[in-house]
């Protein structure tokens, strides 16, 4: 078996496919958005791999082996598309009816993710409905309306929370008045347990020392992964109804960050387990309108300020809030972080890299890559990125 192995790896070194870790849901595997150990070295300029239309939506890309799969919507169907991660070839699609309509004109299609895990592929649709679908043959195992069973409602902008799976079981954010999060059993979609009701969030739970972390409408519940019985909750919303909650908690060390726009600024706690202890909160370090902060040495790096406004991308000392830089009129967007770069994408479609640090950097590269609005965070396997903006997908090489 070894042998084989070995001699699979040499064959796809020889055909320069660079098959990396899988990125099988929001955010990559940690829901960090940390690549892990790759090649440091970048290239003068991002080599496009292959392109193709993207139809409606800000749901990533997810990666898993040689493929990935792409969530996206045109006119009254959404699409579920199997793809060759390095050539772009398809191998299956599949429509299915979608009936939502965004009350704000931000787009009809979908906000979430998708989850790949014991052999399913889970997506959840802007109007609630979640499906598991085989990843051989893109057959539909079973779906549950989330919205009719849990008594939740579409939010501002449809359901936008992303699953997330461990062992067998799914956990995903219903938002209901009959249950805040539930847990499947992610073969038969039977239900597990459901916790506490609370509204839902725009941000997705996140799995940490045999507890999940949830930012929902109303603040952090941390609730326990076997049961979800809430061990401890924070108070974290803005002061007002018209806003969200939408970037997900950063788990570092013994702490938890928490940032969100609307007047609400950044928080860091000190967690135990049954207990959290806030260390500072401020609305002058990062406030982030959607995107997650990055987590790299000691220093929070994020996006700060409305999306409407402008954005500034800033770097705070974590344990202070203290900011070391800024750099103004960049934008909102998503950052993605390897081993020594920072990897930002603007709203605008401008991608740059970073090397990270207290002093204000200069972009290592910078290019304009996408013409259309860059919405969608990063997916990342190998040395290679895979995202969209409002008219295609590009998959593109960054790493020698």
């Amino acid at each position: 078996m070894h042998t084989r192995l070995i001699a699979i790896s040499l064959f796809f070194f020889t055909c320069n496919l660079v098959i990396g870790s899988d990125w099988p849901e929001y955010l990559g595997p940690n829901r960090n958005a940390q690549t892990g150990n790759i090649p440091n070295k970048i290239l003068k300029e991002p080599k496009i791999l292959w392109r193709k239309e993207a139809f409606q939506g800000y749901s990533s890309a997810i990666i898993v082996k040689d493929h990935c799969y792409l969530y996206s919507r045109n006119n009254d169907q959404e699409y579920l598309t199997k793809t060759e991660f390095q050539t772009g070839k398809p191998i299956w699609q599949k429509a299915f009816q979608a009936s939502f309509t965004d009350d704000f004109g931000k787009g009809n299609g979908p906000r979430s993710t998708p989850c790949h895990h014991f052999g399913k592929v889970i997506l959840l649709s802007p109007d609630g409905i979640l499906r598991a679908f085989e990843e051989e043959t893109g057959t539909l195992s079973w779906e549950l309306n989330l919205l009719e069973k849990y008594e939740g409602n579409k939010g501002f902008f449809g359901v936008g929370t992303s699953p997330v799976a461990t062992a067998k079981k799914l956990f995903v954010m219903a938002g209901g008045r009959k249950a805040g999060i539930i847990c499947l059993d992610i073969v038969s979609g039977k239900e597990i347990w459901k916790s506490e009701p609370f509204a839902a969030s725009y941000a997705s739970p996140v799995i940490q020392d045999k507890l999940l972390h949830v930012i929902q409408r109303q603040g952090l519940s941390v609730l326990d992964l076997e049961t979800g019985k809430t061990n401890v909750f924070q108070p974290f919303k803005a002061r007002y109804e018209a806003s969200v909650n939408a970037a997900n908690p950063v788990i570092f060390d013994d702490y938890l960050f928490l940032s969100a726009s609307y007047g609400t600024g950044g928080m860091l706690l000190k967690r135990s387990s049954n207990n959290l202890a806030k260390i500072w909160a401020n609305d002058s370090g990062i406030s982030s309108h959607f995107m997650t902060p990055v987590f790299h040495d000691g220093v929070i790096y994020g996006y700060h300020g409305r999306q409407e406004s402008g954005s500034q991308l800033k770097a705070i000392e974590a344990l202070t809030g203290k900011t070391y830089w800024e750099i103004e009129e960049y934008g909102a967007g998503h950052l993605l972080a390897s081993p020594e770069n920072l990897v930002a994408l603007s709203e605008n479609g401008m991608l740059r890299v970073y090397s990270f640090g207290k002093s204000k950097p200069s972009p290592i590269l910078e290019k304009k890559v996408f013409n259309g609005v860059c919405r969608t965070p990063l997916a990342f396997s190998g040395k290679n990125l895979l995202t969209r903006d409002s008219k295609e997908w590009i998959c593109f090489q960054l790493w020698e």
